[in-house]
C-alpha cells in the first residue's frame, strides 16, 4: 500500500516486511482478528491473551508469528506514535487489500466499543483521512455466541 504524505510525494511507509517496532504489552490484534487454526473469530478476545502478551507465544500459530503485523508496527516514518499503539487507542490499523475501487484505504478495527469516537481514536482517524480512506469495523458490544457440535456457548 502507498500512502501520500503531506506534500504529495508517495511514500511506502507501511510496506516494511520485518517490523520496527515489536508488540511490547499489546495485544490488540488478539482480540480483533480471526486465526482459523485455532478457531478463534475476528472480534473477541483470544483465549491465550494474557496482561504479558501472548500465553502460548512460543507456539503460537503460524498466522500470529509472521502472517500478520498492524500498521502501527509496520509504520517506518513515525506517522503513527507511541500513543497511538493499538492497545493504547482501541483501535488496530490495517490496510485493506480488498479495496473494490483499487484506492489505498486503511481498516480501523475497534477493539472496545467506541474506541473511533473517543478523543484519541477520533484524532488519528481523522489525521490519516487526509491520506487515505478510513474504514472502522466497530467492536461487538454483545457476547458472541458460538456453536460447538450443536451446542450453544456464550463467551
Amino acid at each position: 500500500m502507498t500512502c501520500v504524505v503531506s506534500g504529495g510525494a508517495p511514500s511506502a511507509v507501511f510496506q516494511n516486511p520485518i517490523p520496527p517496532r515489536t508488540c511490547g504489552g499489546c495485544t490488540g490484534c488478539c482480540t480483533v482478528m480471526a486465526v482459523g487454526s485455532i478457531g478463534k473469530p475476528a472480534g473477541t478476545p483470544c483465549v491465550h491473551a494474557c496482561h504479558e502478551g501472548c500465553a502460548i507465544y512460543e507456539r503460537r500459530p503460524a498466522q500470529c508469528k509472521s502472517d500478520f503485523y498492524c500498521l502501527w508496527m509496520r509504520d517506518t516514518e513515525g506517522l503513527i506514535g507511541e500513543e497511538h499503539r493499538p492497545d493504547r487507542v482501541g483501535l488496530v490499523l490495517t490496510d485493506d487489500s480488498r479495496s473494490p475501487d483499487g484506492r489505498p484505504t486503511l481498516v480501523a478495527r475497534e477493539i472496545h466499543p467506541g474506541a473511533a469516537d473517543r478523543s484519541k481514536g477520533r484524532h488519528l482517524i481523522e489525521f490519516l483521512r487526509q491520506f487515505v480512506r478510513v474504514t472502522i469495523v466497530p467492536a461487538r458490544s454483545e457476547p458472541v455466541v458460538m456453536t460447538v457440535e450443536g451446542r450453544g456457548l456464550t463467551r
